[in-house]
């Protein structure tokens, strides 16, 4: 995810971190009221109807009073399973869109985390639709994204340099299942940044759009 936000930032996108301990509830209730944030990213464990943050501290039940708190945001968790109850009820309660996996999220864990491209694989794919976001994309066009780059992983371990990876079948397999999961839900139209622009003539005058992120996730939670 700091790659992510390092190749996409700007002057005009608002970011809060929230990692490890910090990322208890009250931190992330307290974050999410100071900040109003459009976009809320979350790495953490999950049922069909619940999801949860350090510790396996529960977070959000479906139907609980949090749910109604990401009303007019943009939601992804990257967790299991969540699509099935949960992200349908944030929908209902007034969320724009949501992103996340109605099965159980999988992983390559052959080597430490993010030590190399095979662990972090299916997250280049997933956390596509936080680049794209962050690039002005829409969120339909962001989950047009996020399963292309799933396709461009899964052809890099099957075609390209990763194709000779003593473990690159295992790799395909867990990209194609995590693809197959990819769930987006609600409105494809939003924006929650204005489209990145490189103008060639000189801009007299400009109005950024504030991208208010509040993203969280805990150091121990590497399995579904």
């Amino acid at each position: 995810m700091h790659k992510i936000i390092e190749a996409h930032r700007r002057p005009e996108h608002v970011i809060t971190e929230l990692r490890g301990e910090d990322a208890n509830p009250t931190a992330i209730d307290d974050a999410i009221t100071r900040t109003d944030p459009i976009l809320i990213w979350g790495v953490g464990h999950g049922n069909v109807n619940v999801y949860s943050v350090e510790c396996r501290q529960i977070y959000m039940v479906a139907c609980d009073a949090r749910t109604a708190r990401m009303a007019g945001r943009v939601i992804h968790l990257n967790s299991c399973l969540t699509a099935v109850e949960l992200g349908p009820d944030l929908i209902r309660k007034g969320a724009l869109t949501y992103y996340g996996s109605k099965e159980e999220f999988w992983l390559y864990i052959g080597s430490p985390p993010c030590s190399d491209r095979a662990s972090e694989a299916v997250f280049l794919a997933e956390l596509q639709v936080i680049a794209s976001l962050m690039d002005g994309r829409t969120t339909g066009q962001a989950q047009e994204d996020r399963l292309r780059r799933y396709d461009e992983e899964i052809a890099y371990w099957t075609t390209g340099p990763g194709r000779n990876h003593p473990d690159a079948a295992v790799i395909v397999r867990i990209l194609e299942i995590d693809k197959a999961i990819a769930v987006m839900l609600g409105r494809p139209d939003v924006r929650v940044t204005a489209p990145a622009v490189r103008p060639t003539i000189p801009v007299m005058a400009s109005l950024p759009l504030m991208l208010g992120v509040v993203w969280f996730g805990s150091a121990s939670e590497h399995k579904p």
